[in-house]
């Protein structure tokens, strides 16, 4: 049996395994093509002389220290022979050389087998999933570090995926409010109130974002304690804003939101929220929304809002609400995201603005 990297010229003995090994929830052509061409990841294959036997796929979440084992799969014929044990310890290794610090993955809650041997491996169950797959099974998220302890209480924050591409900061916003209130559950039409109330209108393109002082105010009257920190004080998001009209209407927004914060007494600190601050609110029992730029996990200079739930000697942990194709909430929650390089995402633009809400 030969371990391998696998190639566009496997697409299609992938599809045919992938045939053969599952009955439901099927990649097909097209996602293994994605898989194999434009993935942040590995797809590994293990084959006997020329036969494609089983094939394990990693993924590895961008900016952060984050992997997936996003399937594995083994021919039926072959089953028995050790290639799913193979092809697990390729995939660790894999992680590992990528500078991993924890490899999740998705089972089926009845698929015995496979939670055996990845319980062998030494993964963990970490969330129940509900009602998940394509014939309404049940599922587990599991999870096993390969450095280090996950801080805890960083998984108890409830996730939720924003319904739009202008919405990360009220899906943000509605994580903190169902882990700081009792019983609260997310909506989308709640998600749309938190925007319309937070926007600036305009950004440089499409919907207007949501400033720290519009979040701040939501997450006021939502009865938060709030502060908010920013860096600098001029008007956020006109970087990058050639109509002068649109700048006009984001400077008279701006105006109107700071006039409200200290109306309400919700003080705002013209500074940047230091690490060693930030990690003595998360202590507390506090939650951050922190504006990010995205280059560093999409090559996008865009501002986008994330949830810092708990943090380490090395790592930041974010939920971010944004979900690519192809992603579910076990990529996107308490993401590993080293120190340094969440110093860089937490500042914008040439004017390397920054602004964190911390919230309890």
């Amino acid at each position: 049996m030969k371990l391998r990297l696998a190639t566009l010229a496997d697409l299609d003995d992938l599809h045919d395994l992938e045939q053969k090994a599952f009955t439901h929830d099927r990649l097909d052509r097209r996602r293994w093509r994605h898989l194999l061409k434009e993935a942040h990841g590995q797809v590994w294959v293990a084959e006997d002389k020329t036969k494609l036997l089983g094939a394990a796929v990693l993924l590895l979440k961008k900016g952060t220290a984050l992997a997936r084992l996003y399937s594995l799969a083994v021919d039926p014929a072959a089953r028995g022979r050790g290639l799913a044990k193979a092809l697990m310890e390729k995939i660790e290794a894999a992680a590992l050389g990528e500078g991993s610090v924890a490899i999740r993955l998705e089972v089926q809650q009845g698929n015995v087998p496979a939670i055996g041997l990845y319980e062998r491996f030494g993964f963990k169950a970490i969330a129940p999933l509900f009602a998940y797959y394509e014939d309404g099974g049940d599922g587990l998220r599991m999870e096993k570090r390969l450095k280090g302890k996950l801080p805890r209480g960083s998984l108890k924050v409830p996730f939720y995926a924003q319904q739009t591409s202008f919405t990360c900061g009220p899906a943000c916003l509605l994580m903190a409010m169902s882990a700081l209130k009792k019983k609260h559950k997310p909506s989308i039409s709640e998600e749309l109130n938190l925007w319309r109330a937070s926007t600036t209108i305009y950004m440089t393109s499409g919907h207007g974002g949501c400033s720290g002082e519009g979040l701040a105010l939501a997450a006021h009257d939502q009865g938060l304690e709030v502060g908010l920190c920013v860096s600098d004080r001029e008007v956020p998001f006109v970087e990058g804003v050639r109509n002068s009209e649109k700048k006009r209407i984001i400077a008279v927004v701006h105006e109107d939101f700071s006039k409200r914060l200290k109306k309400a007494s919700i003080q705002r600190i013209h500074q940047r929220l230091e690490l060693d601050g930030l990690k003595r609110h998360l202590e507390c029992g506090g939650l951050a929304l922190v504006l990010i730029s995205t280059y560093q996990m999409h090559n996008e200079k865009a501002p986008h809002w994330v949830l810092v739930v708990a943090m380490d000697q090395r790592f930041v942990y974010l939920h971010d609400p944004d979900l690519d194709d192809g992603q579910s909430a076990t990529d996107n929650i308490a993401m590993p995201v080293p120190l340094d390089s969440f110093g860089r995402m937490a500042r914008l633009g040439r004017r390397q603005y920054s602004a964190a809400l911390l919230l309890r």
